[in-house]
């Protein structure tokens, strides 16, 4: 009778995860902010590499017969972590080798922060928008900004301050 192969042998094929065992995880989670941010630079940089030699396999196989290979995984960055990002000082000091995801992540942080697609503070400028203190105007009012730039928002203003519709800055230059 023939015995089998002993079946504790390590997985090497390239396909396998070498970065969820025990001992790679906990070693990646102990770097210092500055090397994950510019390990995951480095990673994001490769996998766009990758999407784009990916999309040319797509837009043209005879030309480019090598598949790219599958995308590689980020080190985690804790919450602690990111939030120290928002302190300017730290930030500055790895502008450089922030991943563009992370750039993103901060900007919809900041979003909910108070500081929103309108760009006003809501508590410090009451923007009704975002949900802060309403802006009246005499009659009781909520005063909503418009854009300066457009024909229409400026004969708006001009219609609010009683100068009618017959002084269009769209149609008279003079005004």
């Amino acid at each position: 009778m023939l015995e089998s192969a002993p079946l504790d042998v390590e997985d090497t094929s390239p396909s396998r995860r070498k970065t969820h065992l025990p001992n790679v995880a906990g070693f990646l989670q102990k770097l210092p902010l500055p090397v994950k941010l510019k390990a995951n630079y480095e990673i994001e940089q490769a996998n766009f590499e990758r999407m784009h030699r990916s999309l040319k396999r797509q837009m043209d196989p005879a030309t480019f017969p090598d598949d790219a290979s599958s995308i590689a995984s980020f080190i985690t960055i804790d919450s602690a972590e990111m939030h120290t990002l928002n302190d300017p000082l730290v930030f500055a000091t790895v502008k450089d080798v922030v991943p563009f995801y992370i750039l993103q992540e901060l900007s919809t942080e900041e979003e909910g922060s108070g500081v929103g697609a309108t760009g006003c503070d809501s508590v410090a400028l009451g923007c009704p928008q975002e949900g802060g203190e309403s802006l009246t105007g005499p009659l009781g009012i909520a005063i909503t900004p418009l854009p300066l730039s457009t024909p229409q928002s400026q004969d708006l203003i001009l219609e609010a301050h009683g100068q009618g519709e017959g002084n269009s800055i769209a149609g008279n230059p003079n005004v």
